[in-house]
């Protein structure tokens, strides 16, 4: 219904749904910062013949919003643009 709204486009409608209402399983594909972070998580970053949130969605339902709040939290840390793996971060 919302997208229906001159100006409000698909990522607005997905948002309005994960912060205004509180939805657990919403996953904005098309969110840049989600995809990077999926990348990074999943050390997808030759891979780029695909989306990774699309191919790691299932795994993560029914709380893909939760999923999405930590990709988010990644890049806003820096995680993402460190250089290091998962991997590596977590062993110190």
């Amino acid at each position: 219904m919302l997208t229906k709204v001159k100006g409000i486009g698909q990522w607005t409608a997905e948002m309005f749904l994960i912060f205004s209402l509180g939805r657990m399983n919403v996953l904005s594909l098309g969110d840049v910062g989600l995809v990077r972070g999926a990348r990074w998580l999943y050390s997808a970053e030759h891979k780029k013949d695909g989306n990774p949130l699309a191919q790691h969605a299932q795994k993560w339902s029914p709380y893909c919003s939760v999923a999405s709040l930590y990709l988010w939290e990644a890049v806003n840390r820096g995680y993402v643009d460190s250089g290091k793996t998962v991997e590596e971060l977590v062993s110190g």
